[in-house]
């Protein structure tokens, strides 16, 4: 099978790399819209492969369908090695391309927060507000902190009290990665981590307020999965709803929040 690498391309696509854009959509042209101008390609040299034209290197050749060598191990953007060598296909280097000079561009992956947690943590928080917005979700905004492995943790912002539980229902119809999601009424700003942890020690209830699921594992790089559930791909997520419940009167139930804001 023909492959080519691409090292060094501009950061909008070398983002674009490692996001799960849908089966039969193109990478170029999602990078093309968020650029707001087509990406520039140019055809391989003996490969029959467009790639991005200002690339700093350019590796081609084939990939070996009969053959796989150990790799790694490797250190991934959840800060740590979670995983040993395991075996990779192989490809077989048949030109290799560069401008004058070339710049070798990189990943240092490690403990937050690094390029890999800033990237990961933006694409998941657009893809998530998206699909809860298809739900039907009332959703003020989604923020994932870099800091939080780069999508670990999310934070949702809601317009109604006391659906918690729907917002879960909602990310689990896909792979979620996030293990622990934190649900704040449209008063607390997800951007503020002051206010959100302020929220989940005063209004997230130890029992009604919390739920533990298990499902699908998202993501088999999270530290804290045992290796049994690494094989079997099990995974979990806490839910925090930090709304009051829907049955609370502004009247007589809802605390006065003793701030300046109000």
């Amino acid at each position: 099978m023909p492959a080519a690498i691409a090292i060094g391309a501009d950061p909008i696509c070398s983002a674009l790399s490692c996001d799960p854009i849908p089966i039969g959509e193109s990478e170029v042209e999602y990078a093309g819209a968020l650029r707001q101008e087509p990406v520039e390609l140019t055809q391989c040299e003996t490969v029959d492969l467009p790639v991005p034209a200002h690339s700093e290197i350019v590796i081609e050749g084939e990939i070996l369908p009969d053959l796989q060598i150990l790799e790694g191990p490797f250190g991934e953007y959840p800060g740590y090695r979670t995983q040993g060598d395991e075996l990779r296909p192989v490809m077989r280097v048949t030109a290799i391309t560069h401008r004058n000079n070339p710049i070798l561009t990189m990943s240092n992956m490690g403990m937050p927060v690094d390029e890999g947690d800033l990237i990961g943590s933006i694409n998941s928080a657009v893809r998530m507000k998206k699909r809860l917005e298809k739900k039907g979700i009332p959703v003020t905004d989604v923020h994932i902190p870099p800091a939080m492995g780069g999508a670990f943790c999310a934070i949702v912002g809601v317009k109604e009290r006391g659906i918690g539980e729907k917002v879960l229902d909602a990310l689990l119809g896909r792979r979620l990665g996030a293990t622990q999601v934190i649900v704040v009424g449209e008063d607390i700003d997800v951007f503020n981590l002051t206010e959100v942890l302020h929220t989940v020690a005063t209004r997230c209830h130890p029992v009604r307020g919390m739920k533990l699921v298990g499902h699908n594992a998202g993501v088999l790089l999270i530290p804290f999965l045992s290796h049994q559930e690494r094989l079997e791909l099990k995974g979990a997520t806490a839910l925090f709803d930090c709304t009051w419940p829907k049955e609370w009167t502004k009247e007589r139930d809802i605390p006065m929040r003793m701030s300046f804001k109000e």
